[in-house]
């Protein structure tokens, strides 16, 4: 079996898989003014966007279908999120989304479809905090002067280390709740052994079996005990165990 080298990613698009939830992901984390604009009633997941040969792996991590409340009804949105779960900024990380665009656009001109609307979105989930550069924002330094013949978009962003704890703490959604602050504490593992029991026990007693278990084995995955002295190993272990055992 092929091991899982990203978590983060992985756990991300489980959680964005379910389409209650990531209703509610995107109507709390994008833009209240945009996410009036979206009838999120009507959001559907599509398949993959299809990308050029480049060698390697090049996905965008989740895309999603969705109605603009103010437009005819032949007319739609689409949203993409790119997740990204680096322990570093990637400082050409809006070169990657203008590269996903303009191959979405393109997408729907070759094969003789309206042009849609992509909508860039990016989760960041790193260490430290993170001011990511657009594209004209790459060239500023050599370029200053031809600046307009670069392209320049919008993106909206949300840094999770920016995120307070009492917004994640008044989300609707349970799973949703207890999934960001795993992530959000994932890069300080002695203050999540201390919030471990108040996130689990906050969970529905039934239903969501298998994101259950997808979110306890993102929670063992990411090097948690990285740090932690062996008081807050046994800890977490014993927890670990009272967990499993309610299950």
């Amino acid at each position: 079996m092929k091991k899982d080298t990203k978590p983060h990613d992985t756990f991300m698009k489980t959680l964005l898989s379910d389409k209650p939830r990531a209703q509610v992901f995107l109507q709390c984390m994008l833009p209240a003014e945009l996410a009036e604009q979206l009838d999120l009633g009507t959001l559907e997941p599509i398949d993959r966007l299809q990308l050029p040969q480049s060698g390697y792996e090049h996905y965008v991590d989740a895309l999603f279908r969705v109605r603009l409340r103010t437009s005819a009804p032949e007319d739609e949105a689409l949203v993409s999120i790119l997740l990204e779960h680096k322990s570093y900024a990637d400082r050409w990380v809006s070169l990657q989304l203008l590269y996903y665009i303009a191959t979405a656009y393109y997408s729907r001109h070759n094969t003789h479809q309206p042009l849609q609307l992509v909508i860039p979105y990016l989760f960041y989930h790193g260490a430290g905090n993170w001011s990511f550069q657009s594209p004209r924002e790459l060239f500023e330094e050599k370029f200053r002067d031809h600046l307009d013949y670069v392209p320049n978009f919008k993106i909206l962003s949300t840094d999770m280390s920016n995120i307070p704890e009492d917004f994640i703490e008044s989300l609707p959604e349970p799973w949703l709740r207890s999934a960001l602050q795993v992530q959000k504490y994932s890069r300080r593992p002695s203050e999540l052994l201390r919030r471990f029991e108040q996130i689990f026990s906050s969970l529905p007693d039934s239903g969501e079996g298998n994101f259950f278990e997808a979110l306890v084995v993102y929670f063992l995955r990411i090097d948690l005990l990285r740090g932690v002295g062996e008081e807050g190993k046994k800890s977490h272990f014993l927890s670990t165990r009272r967990l499993f055992e309610g299950v």
